[in-house]
């Protein structure tokens, strides 16, 4: 008998999870693919996991070859049928060897990468024998053998969106209460523009001015959470400590986070639903809907948590960082598209020197349904001209950074604060419109730099103003006397 690694990865599921924007669908892939790591788990008693994420399993077990090969093929069996069938994996054993663990974690990780390299980028549907069938209503890819109903009204689909559909649907409530081990206090919004809309339970009148039916898209992503583990875990024990630790965290975020939210009336929607969608949960990365007015407090939550792992016990905590991508948008934007923008910029930020080694997070302000179809630099230079050259990723905007910029938008008049906007565009020099606005405050301006000097600590003061420009509407939740107004 001699130890065995199973690995188990969830491939091209930007193909398999981002063809449809129909919320339930994209909702339930994602909890399919968490969903498939814990099944083999419990149903594989055999297997003790090591490590498990949104769409990758770990596992070790004690076995000789035939039935090391026995357990791999019953698990791609697992994999091909039922509700995981028009999903892609790869499904490797790896026999431990004397090279030691780091060696064969690398080993098992190259199988899966070859043989995703050998299959199809997507889940094969089963022969179509009917010539007049059209293409799937919500994926536009596949042939609708079937049907479904949104809103009472009947969609012909793929086999694949509807088994994806019921999931997502059917799995909704239930995440949030596994996976923060409460029953919860109220169900979650129903799709995304009910996550925006005006009215909450507490004032049926509620209007959030022109940031209704406008959400926020956050994306996060670990940083060198690769390197941490090959620099810490060395057995299979160690890397089963750090993923523990950070399911650990990762609930206690969630569990804090909606106590928040549910204290929050203005997080509330008019029929008492909680405004929050989660379109990805695991890992070492997220992404979750929220509205517009909540966007950068929840940002700002987030970044607050004491993300950190402890190697050993007596051991300094090493300090985990995140790289960030918030969009703000319109609810009715595609959301496949604004996911994938909100990737991108938390990708952005990576490849800027020092990204990955801080918490860092970039922001993009759609004020239309349109939505930037060239890459990040082309968008930010038709935005910003030359200027996009010089843009940074902006440091976590914590509580009391947001409190000074919500002052200063009560202090500047949004008209002076967006002709210093674009003069900085412009490359025109910035002083006569400083002194303009020494006039109109009947104060010296320069205290309002200082002030945006301690909220963009290292921008150039062009972008403090731009940056204070861009996010003025998203800065706190529109107060009654500001729709009054």
């Amino acid at each position: 008998m001699s130890t065995y690694y199973l690995r188990i990865e969830g491939i091209n599921l930007y193909q398999n999870l981002g063809d449809s924007d129909q919320i339930s669908v994209i909702r339930g892939g994602s909890l399919l693919l968490r969903e498939a790591m814990q099944t083999i788990k419990h149903r594989f008693s055999q297997l003790d996991s090591i490590s498990t994420g949104a769409s990758i399993g770990f596992f070790s077990f004690t076995a000789d070859a035939e039935k090391a090969a026995e357990i791999q093929q019953a698990v791609v069996a697992l994999l091909n049928k039922d509700v995981y069938q028009h999903l892609t994996f790869t499904v490797d054993t790896h026999l431990a060897s004397a090279e030691g663990f780091l060696f064969d974690k690398e080993a098992i990780l190259a199988k899966n990468r070859f043989h995703q390299m050998r299959q199809l980028t997507v889940a094969v549907p089963a022969p179509n024998a009917h010539l007049k069938v059209n293409p799937c209503a919500l994926g536009n890819l596949h042939p609708a053998t079937t049907q479904i109903k949104i809103k009472k009204k009947a969609r012909q689909v793929c086999p694949s969106i509807k088994q994806r559909h019921y999931f997502g649907k059917r799995g909704k409530w239930k995440f949030y209460e596994e996976e923060t081990g409460e029953k919860q206090v109220r169900k979650t919004t129903l799709d995304l523009g009910q996550i925006a809309a005006p009215g909450t339970a507490h004032d049926p009148k509620r209007d959030f001015a022109n940031l209704n039916r406008k959400i926020a898209v956050i994306y996060l992503d670990g940083n060198g959470f690769g390197k941490i583990q090959n620099k810490y875990c060395k057995t299979p024990q160690d890397l089963q400590n750090f993923d523990q630790q950070i399911q650990q965290q990762r609930q206690t975020f969630l569990t804090q986070l909606l106590d928040k939210m549910n204290a929050d009336v203005d997080c509330i929607t008019l029929d008492d639903r909680l405004r929050i969608e989660t379109l990805l949960w695991g890992g070492d990365e997220l992404t979750l809907v929220l509205p517009a007015w909540k966007g950068l407090e929840i940002l700002a939550f987030f970044y607050h948590f004491p993300w950190q792992f402890k190697p050993k016990p007596g051991m300094k905590p090493i300090t985990l960082t995140h790289a960030g991508g918030i969009v703000f948008c319109q609810a009715s934007t595609p959301i496949q598209r604004i996911d994938k923008l909100s990737r991108d910029l938390a990708e952005s930020v990576k490849d800027m020197p020092e990204g990955r080694k801080q918490n860092l997070f970039e922001y993009a302000v759609l004020e239309s349904i349109d939505f930037p179809t060239e890459s990040i630099p082309s968008f930010r230079q038709r935005q910003f001209g030359n200027l996009h050259q010089s843009r940074r990723p902006l440091k976590p905007l914590d509580e009391d950074k947001l409190a000074k910029a919500r002052v200063l938008r009560e202090e500047i008049p949004k008209g002076q604060a967006y002709t210093l906007a674009r003069m900085a565009v412009n490359g025109e020099s910035m002083m006569p419109g400083l002194k303009r606005l020494d006039e109109v405050i009947e104060a010296d301006s320069k205290d309002i730099e200082q002030q945006l000097e301690c909220i963009f600590p290292e921008d150039s003061q062009c972008w403090q103003w731009l940056h204070l420009v861009e996010l003025w509407d998203y800065l706190d939740t529109p107060s009654k006397q500001e729709v009054l107004v």
